[in-house]
């Protein structure tokens, strides 16, 4: 991993969660804080999810109200 310095701000505080997996979270108090707090929480943003259900969908697609495949 790279060098991540030691967060200052509340802000890099989220980050640096995001980043590491480890350090303490502040009580989110700004709008922005409640959203990096909610993905600190919650496991972060990305995609993955569950590659099971999504290869069992793989060959269905739905147009309008129909399902084709």
């Amino acid at each position: 991993m790279a060098d991540i310095p030691e967060p200052i701000t509340r802000t890099e505080m989220y980050y640096y969660y995001l980043a590491t997996g480890s350090g303490t979270l502040p009580e989110p108090v700004t709008r922005q804080d409640k959203y990096l707090y909610y993905l600190c929480v919650n496991g972060g943003i990305g995609g993955g999810g569950d590659t099971e259900d999504t290869e069992a969908k793989a060959g269905t697609a739905i147009v309008g109200t129909a399902t084709v495949g």
